[in-house]
């Protein structure tokens, strides 16, 4: 439960809508989560954490978070190295973006995106990354980033209603910006 409404809350962000009042109660079950020792237990839940800690600015328990990503880090396990090479740069991503500094989310992304499908979920679910690096990129000024990725979707799925609508956003943004 507490993924799926991270993960739909977060795109409904992407798209523009006020999701404070609602991401607060969702970060209030992570909380509770990360009380009960789950922090840094499995680096794909991680992720959602700090999505939706960033999203209602909790600070405090982004550094708990950040404190139990160290720890499972320095595991002998699978959890570990995807918290390594995963875990770490999307979560930083997540907070970056929520901060407004989308250079730097972006940028996170790119080094994580290709090899998240190490690190659980399904191909929808991790679809979340590539929507944040679409618009992270474009707030960031980095519109033939964000066109790559958004072409990389209309590649897949040619006739995707959602990607011809996010290089039509991309263009928008494109012409508002050199206005």
């Amino acid at each position: 439960m507490r993924l799926d409404a991270t993960a739909l809350l977060w795109r409904l962000r992407l798209e523009g809508v006020d999701v404070s009042a609602r991401v607060a109660a969702v970060a209030d079950e992570w909380e509770r989560a990360l009380d009960d020792g789950e922090g840094g237990f499995y680096a794909f839940n991680d992720f959602h954490a700090a999505m939706a800690f960033a999203s209602a600015d909790r600070r405090e328990a982004l550094s708990r978070l950040r404190s139990a990503l160290a720890r499972a880090a320095n595991e002998a396990n699978v959890n570990a190295e995807m918290t390594r090479q995963v875990g770490f740069d999307v979560c930083d991503a997540a907070i970056a973006y929520c901060e407004g500094r989308y250079t730097a989310a972006a940028e996170k992304l790119l080094t994580a995106r290709d090899g998240a499908n190490r690190f659980g979920g399904s191909h929808a679910q991790r679809d979340v990354l590539t929507l944040t690096l679409i618009d992270a990129a474009m707030r960031a000024g980095l519109p033939h980033l964000a066109h790559h990725y958004a072409n990389e979707r209309l590649v897949h799925k040619p006739e995707s209603a959602w990607g011809r609508r996010l290089a039509e956003r991309i263009d928008a943004w494109q012409t508002r910006r050199a206005a």
